[in-house]
């Protein structure tokens, strides 16, 4: 996984914060299948997000929850320039949510990668 130098151009940069588990071996078997998409960075917890955000370009953020509301970490992401988007992986693991700066929707897990192209997509 690159965590310095430049991706090709086109290729959508992911960042899996607070993804573990069969979550995580999810996410990165369905990304690895992707030409277009590359994970650039994991942490593993909100507070590192920042930090790695300023060293690594990211086009979207995937998490996991474990709980109802989105931790604070992730807020502003979504409202600052350019926008990165928050793709949020419920804890039941059936659904995510996406924060787009006003949009939030719901899609099932298994339609991940389409949801990452599109946010990205639509910037």
């Amino acid at each position: 996984m690159p965590e310095t130098g430049e991706q090709p151009t086109g290729v959508i940069r992911i960042m899996l914060a607070e993804v573990s588990g069969l979550t995580a071996e999810f996410v990165r078997a369905a990304i690895a299948k992707q030409p277009d998409m590359s994970i650039v960075a994991e942490v593993p917890a909100a507070a590192e997000v920042g930090h790695k955000l300023e060293a690594v370009g990211t086009d979207v953020v995937v998490t996991a929850l474990s709980s109802p509301e989105v931790p604070a970490a992730y807020h502003g992401l979504v409202f600052q320039v350019p926008s990165i988007a928050v793709v949020a992986i419920g804890a039941d693991r059936r659904r995510v949510e996406i924060y787009n700066g006003t949009v939030i929707r719901e899609a099932a897990l298994e339609q991940l990668v389409g949801v990452i192209r599109d946010l990205v997509a639509h910037r």
